[in-house]
């Protein structure tokens, strides 16, 4: 049995939860991202209304282009994302969100399923696997990281 001294209490429980729902919640949204749904010629015809709107006298060579860079700057935001969530759900009572450790366990897992994401790619249908890909992710993480720290330090003055 456990005593009152070494029991967890109910609201960090709560708050881990919070935080690691958040985490899977997110990477299901990735995961859906990598479906047929979301595949280039399911998103061409989404991204050209709103494109055309943007820049009216845009060429199909132009277009190509932006819906590429478009395509390829929510690989990057997507890993963004999950890594400051990955850092936030790491957060406990004896070690710093940005110990070495909670980084490098973040990268890891960032890495982890950017590569987990691809492999699930190359079994969808119009979707491609890509190492690049997963470099565009992890290098996502990487910045999503950074930012934690710089917002860190700003805001502590370290």
């Amino acid at each position: 049995m456990v005593d009152a001294m070494h029991a967890i209490p109910m609201n960090s429980w709560r708050s881990a939860l919070q935080r690691w729902i958040a985490v899977v919640l997110w990477a299901g949204l990735i995961f859906y991202f990598s479906t047929e749904n979301l595949s280039f010629s399911n998103t061409e015809g989404f991204l050209s209304e709103w494109l055309l709107w943007f820049f009216p006298g845009i060429s199909p060579a132009q277009f190509m282009t932006l819906h590429l860079v478009s395509r390829k700057g929510g690989h990057w935001f997507e890993y963004f994302i999950l890594a400051i969530l990955l850092m936030r759900a790491q957060r406990s009572g004896n070690e710093s969100e940005f110990a070495m450790p909670t980084i490098a366990r973040t990268l890891a897992l960032v890495l982890a399923y950017a590569a987990s994401d691809e492999y699930h790619q190359s079994w969808v249908p119009e979707r491609t696997a890509s190492a690049v890909d997963v470099a565009i992710d992890t290098f996502g993480g990487v910045c999503g990281v950074f930012w934690m720290c710089l917002r860190r330090k700003r805001s502590t003055g370290d």
